[in-house]
């Protein structure tokens, strides 16, 4: 047997230069990102056709993983075997994922949970998630969040019904999902003056009052506002365990008095992961500037557009123009006035697009709402596909692209993937952008340019630096547009202390241990890297996201085969830490084993050109360690044997000149432990 030490991953975006250069796409690890295991999600009631009788989910993953798409309360269940990127389509049917169908006639139920209604996704392997609804002429889509990034609190962002709620019901939404056994979450009316939700057992709530349910995982609270030109933008929810929030509306005006309507939805964003700093991008085919609202986290909060004070809001929720703001971006009176801004605050807040109808500046295009993330929340890579890649697509499908630029110049490192048979087809982004730079500010920081996507595929962009994706379409008065990807940190929490992992084996085989968080926000996710794992299993006991401990197996399925394993984990701050685990079949140990105190400090520089530094710090001697590097394929490219590592530190280079640009892996062999790290070279 062999001990393994604790080690940290370094976050190294892999990129080329080289456009001819097949890449892989690694996407970001689960916990703080888009990319999880497990998801609770729901749609609310639409305008309906005759001609699909579904909504979709578009699922993907970086490795060949097993998906299963269950409905508890209406016995739907399917399981697909999805392989690496490709996109995998889930259709399922309007009477199991809705709570109800209407007509605009028919006014909605009352306020109620739904038991065991929400779509409940499971993924061996970490995978990324899109719910679509696909209508003629009533569509929208949301980036799916994984359980691990939700939080306790959320402010909600549908939009104004253009109904009267008399005659015809064009509703605003809201829906609070389930993530966890008895959570007590209570929901609060924003919205506006009009705005009225009646409740199942005839009660009723006017804005400002308040009203607690219990949920059981899988449950769904659909939330509808009644009332002339109600909204429930503005409600605040507050819950004891974390949950999902999913708002839109069932079709509106964007702006209410310019036609047509369209289906909203999006996945909100939890409180805990807004910031001071947005960058709000433009679909840049429109004439006039597009609709923002603005919520806040607390009271009193100033808003800026590139400096200049524009809002003053009381919040965290409540009436619009008090708890929160609707607003042009700029005033269509401007000569030019559909152009990018950077809004700020001292203190955090949100921001939700709206795109306009076609009625608002003659352009092709409806409504559609879209989260907009904040600059701390930007991440070096994104791996997306456009929804319909396998088929029912939409006629066009853009990128937006949010870089960080002295002068507007798209870095060269900058670099647009587009999946072909033998892999991905990398050019830098400055060759396949449609527009020209646009600043947002004063033009010394962020900048941003429109790709325009000549086919549904699977698309990737990655970066030496973080910046950030957004993706939107559409047909004749059809339309679509959410985050293609994004980071969901805890900012509220002060935490730079990465979790520790802890473990013991009386067997030298099976390990039991916990990974404890070791700073204020609490455990995200835990898991195995599938990739790097054989012959493993790893089981966790039931967990919350945001406990402080995790408790884990980590079991060899034969144990006449060798078995290794690296398992992952992550804070809500983001804060990493990975364990690798090897077993030998033909060595056995009496004794348990315990963390090894031997690691890597620091992998340099990054990327390589010519020559890799390792700085190794260990408290015992090592006189013939052994150093493997190996492309992302597992193809050995370089061994050094005898490597001779001192007690404290140890400076070790390694001549990488004749290696072909790209990532890779290194493997360091002690008497009883195995390093991982990885790296790139230019």
């Amino acid at each position: 047997m062999k001990t393994i030490l604790l080690i940290m991953i370094l976050s190294i975006a892999v990129f080329s230069e080289s456009i001819n250069a097949q890449t892989k796409y690694d996407m970001p690890l689960s916990g703080v990102s888009n990319k999880g295991t497990e998801f609770v999600i729901t749609f609310h009631p639409f305008w309906e056709d005759a001609a699909s009788d579904f909504v979709k989910l578009y699922i993907f993953s970086d490795q060949d993983t097993k998906v299963k798409v269950s409905v508890e309360g209406m016995n739907f269940s399917e399981e697909q075997e999805i392989k690496a990127f490709e996109q995998s389509e889930f259709n399922i049917p309007k009477d199991v994922a809705l709570m109800y169908s209407k007509s605009d006639r028919d006014k909605p139920q009352p306020a109620q949970v739904w038991k065991g209604k929400a779509i409940h996704v499971e993924a061996e392997d970490p995978i990324i998630c899109y719910g679509i609804v696909r209508e003629e002429y009533t569509s929208d889509g949301f980036l799916a969040i994984p359980i691990s990034t939700l939080g306790n609190r959320y402010v909600v962002s549908s939009y104004t019904s253009v109904g009267n709620s008399a005659s015809q019901y064009l509703t605003s939404y809201t829906s609070v999902v389930g993530a966890y056994d008895n959570t007590v979450a209570t929901f609060t009316l924003g919205g506006n003056s009009n705005t009225t939700v009646e409740i199942k057992n005839g009660d009723s709530l006017s804005p400002g009052e308040s009203i607690t349910k219990v949920l059981q995982k899988g449950d769904v609270w659909l939330i509808p506002a009644l009332g002339t030109n109600a909204d429930i933008s503005g409600s605040y929810i507050e819950s004891d365990k974390p949950v999902s929030v999913i708002s839109g509306s069932y079709c509106t005006y964007v702006p209410i008095d310019k036609s047509a309507c369209d289906f909203l939805i999006e996945q909100e964003l939890p409180i805990d992961s807004w910031s001071t700093s947005y960058n709000v991008p433009i679909v840049e085919k429109r004439v006039n500037a597009p609709i923002v609202r603005i919520f806040v986290s607390e009271p009193n909060t100033d808003i800026y557009r590139n400096g200049e004070k524009i809002a003053s809001i009381d919040g965290p929720g409540g009436i619009e123009d008090q708890g929160f703001v609707s607003m042009r971006l700029w005033d269509i009176n401007m000569a030019v006035n559909n152009k990018p801004a950077q809004l700020t605050s001292d203190k955090p807040f949100a921001v939700t697009f709206y795109n306009q109808g076609q009625g608002d500046d003659d352009v092709s295009s409806d409504p559609f709402q879209m989260s907009i993330v904040s600059e701390e929340q930007y991440s070096n890579m994104y791996v997306f596909s456009t929804p319909g890649y396998s088929g029912e697509g939409f006629k066009s499908n853009s990128l937006i692209v949010i870089y960080k630029s002295e002068h507007g110049n798209i870095p060269d490192d900058i670099i647009f993937g587009e999946k072909t048979i033998d892999g991905f087809k990398n050019t830098p982004l400055n060759q396949v952008v449609t527009s020209s730079p646009q600043p947002f500010g004063d033009g010394a920081g962020y900048f941003m340019v429109t790709v325009d996507l000549e086919k549904d595929n699977i698309y990737g962009i990655l970066g030496a630096e973080p910046l950030m994706v957004y993706l939107y379409g559409g047909s004749n008065y059809d339309s679509y547009g959410y985050p293609a990807g994004a980071l969901f940190k805890d900012l509220e929490n002060d935490d730079d202390n990465p979790p520790i992992v802890k473990y013991v084996s009386e067997d030298g085989a099976d390990f039991a241990g916990d990974v404890t968080d070791q700073g204020i926000s609490g455990m995200a996710y835990v898991g195995i890297l599938s990739e790097f794992s054989n012959n493993y299993k790893l089981t966790t006991q039931d967990y919350v996201n945001g406990d402080p401990v995790v408790y884990y197996e980590l079991n060899v399925i034969d144990k006449a085969q060798n078995a290794d394993a690296i398992i992952y984990g992550i804070d809500k701050a983001g804060n990493q830490v990975t364990q690798s685990f090897v077993y030998d079949a033909n060595t056995s140990v009496d004794e348990p084993v315990q963390l090894g105190t031997v690691s890597i400090q620091e992998v340099y520089p990054s990327p390589a050109v010519d020559e890799l530094s390792l700085n190794i710090s260990s408290e015992t001697v090592y006189p013939s360690a052994s150093i493997t590097i190996s492309d992302l394929a597992g193809k050995r490219v370089k061994v050094l044997n005898n490597v001779v590592i001192t007690s404290g530190q140890t400076i070790v280079d390694i001549n990488v000149g004749d290696l072909a640009e790209g990532a890779y892996y290194i493997k360091m062999s002690f008497d009883d432990y195995v390093l991982t790290e990885k790296f790139v070279k230019r």
